[in-house]
Parts: structure tokens; sequence; C-alpha cells
């Protein structure tokens, strides 16, 4: 009896697996889950009042200022949230 020689495509093995193991469903679902969260959080920066943001801090953030302090020590002040 003659062998059954089954040649795959790669492009279409790739596919196949992918469809199989279902990480095009869960990479997608990861996405969107991101895509909720970046758009909540564009929402509650809306409602932020553009005074405060000149505190020194920000400006030196946004400056690009280093928060390795000249001693070489890492330098970092934590302050507390609310949380919602």
């Amino acid at each position: 009896m003659p062998a059954i020689i089954v040649r795959l495509k790669p492009r279409r093995l790739a596919n196949s697996t992918m469809k199989l193991s279902l990480m095009n469903a869960w990479t997608d679902t990861m996405r969107r889950g991101f895509q909720m969260t970046m758009m909540q959080a564009l929402g509650r920066m809306q409602k932020t009042d553009w005074a405060s943001l000149s505190t020194p801090k920000t400006v030196s953030a946004l400056r690009g200022d280093s928060i390795i302090g000249p001693d070489g020590v890492l330098s970092v002040e934590i302050e507390p949230v609310e949380a919602m």
C-alpha cells in the first residue's frame, strides 16, 4: 500500500493552530479590556482641572528630570490616593 503524503502549508497550519487554541479570541478579549481601561482613564483625565497640573512635581516630570538625586539615591515620594 503506497504511503499517503500530505503537504501542509505553514500558513494554513499556523492559522488552524491559532483557531483551535482560541488564542485569537483570548488576544482580542484582552485587547478590548485594555481599550476599555484606557477609555475610562481618559474620561477621568478629562475632568482634571488644568491649573492643578502645574505643580512643581508635575512640571519636573514633564521636563524629563530624573528621580535619582544628586547623591545617586532614588528619591520617590509616595502620596496616598483615595480609592474609587
